[in-house]
């Protein structure tokens, strides 16, 4: 009796484990976008692009992100508001790329005219 409990059991289990993976998959494989493989092409002219959120967390709370429009905004996380930090005119006048904070946050560094150098 023992034997035939744990393999309904297992049975049972079995079932629950595939439809719980059957049915999102059949949600999502049906969501009227237009799929198609990745191909190398796609990977060398830049159709594939990384997303991603870079942000600086100056307080428990607070932290600074720039924007697509290269500004950079203080974001408290508790109120939600959302605050001018650096302009973008202001990346503009240097023409810099990229900032650093002090850990003080009193100063900041721009990164400006930067080129990689390959080390042989």
């Amino acid at each position: 009796m023992g034997c035939s409990n744990r393999l309904m059991l297992g049975v049972i289990g079995a079932a629950v484990v595939i439809t719980l993976i059957t049915i999102p998959a059949v949600y999502y494989s049906r969501s009227g976008a237009t799929k198609r493989p990745f191909t190398l092409q796609d990977y060398f002219n830049d159709t594939i692009r990384k997303k991603s959120y870079s942000l600086y967390w100056i307080s428990d709370k607070e932290y600074v992100h720039k924007e697509r429009d290269g500004n950079v905004y203080l974001y408290n996380a508790e109120t939600m508001d959302k605050t001018l930090y650096l302009s973008n005119s202001t990346f503009a006048k240097v023409e810099a790329t990229d900032y650093w904070l002090s850990g003080d946050h009193k100063y900041i560094a721009f990164e400006s005219n930067y080129t990689k150098v390959r080390s042989t």
